[in-house]
């Protein structure tokens, strides 16, 4: 019901009182719509003035010289109130009848992750504040696509367990290159490992000296094992194996 640009309304609500008018003009709308046959008595008009919390003179003046009411005999009603509520009682009969266009009015479904493509899929996570702000922090910024699957792959609480420790992983490395691209760390659920910082191990001074004495394929012995220096990242124990230097303390 568009009432408030309405002629009759305008000119009711200027020589009432604007919004004191238009207020109360609602509240009898809203009586009216509750009552049987949607019509009230003029003798009704102080009662309807006390659930207003208006005067009975202000409220009878309005029904009467508004313009937006009619009278049949004793009772009083509005004809724009009938007509709306018709209009209503015709929908409702229509769709009681007709279920199944109810639902041009209904909000699109949206496709559930496993019905959407891999396009759209990639879309949706890229939009995910989780997703960015974890391939922001991780920084190696190669293999988005397959990252972003890996991603939505994990359960809730392993998202939140990646998130949480990243800057382990990340603070773990002696060097960024042997960091692994994004989606090998989701996919093999390196979140879940338990990462010793660097900036907590300090490197015993011996062994720092001896590394820096050292030459790529020199041998030492430290803790009672013999290495063999293969780069300054790294050394190989006496079965072969390779070992990050700061696994070495």
């Amino acid at each position: 019901m568009q009432a408030r640009n309405d002629i009759d309304v305008v000119k009711m609500r200027d020589r009432m009182g604007n919004m004191r008018a238009y207020g109360t003009y609602w509240c009898i709308i809203e009586i009216l719509t509750e009552s049987k046959r949607h019509a009230l008595k003029l003798s009704d008009v102080p009662i309807i003035a006390l659930q207003i919390g208006e005067s009975a003179e202000y409220v009878e003046t309005l029904i009467k010289t508004s313009g937006l009411f009619e009278f049949a005999g004793e009772y009083f009603y509005s004809p724009r109130l009938i007509s709306v509520l018709k209009e209503l009682e015709k929908l409702i009969q229509h769709y009681t009848n007709n279920p199944d266009q109810l639902t041009l009015f209904e909000e699109p479904k949206k496709k559930s992750l496993e019905q959407m493509s891999e396009q759209e899929l990639i879309t949706a996570i890229a939009d995910s504040e989780d997703f960015k702000k974890l391939w922001n922090t991780y920084a190696k910024f190669v293999g988005k696509k397959e990252a972003m699957l890996a991603w939505n792959s994990l359960t809730k609480l392993e998202r939140a367990e990646a998130i949480s420790n990243v800057h382990n992983y990340l603070n773990s490395l002696s060097d960024k290159k042997y960091q692994m691209n994004l989606s090998k760390w989701l996919i093999n659920k390196r979140f879940n490992d338990s990462y010793e910082t660097q900036t907590k191990k300090q490197m015993p001074e011996r062994l720092s000296l001896i590394l820096q004495l050292s030459q790529v394929g020199d041998s030492f012995v430290w803790n009672g094992k013999k290495y063999t220096k293969i780069s300054n990242y790294e050394v190989k124990d006496e079965l072969g194996n390779f070992v990050l230097i700061n696994n070495l303390y």
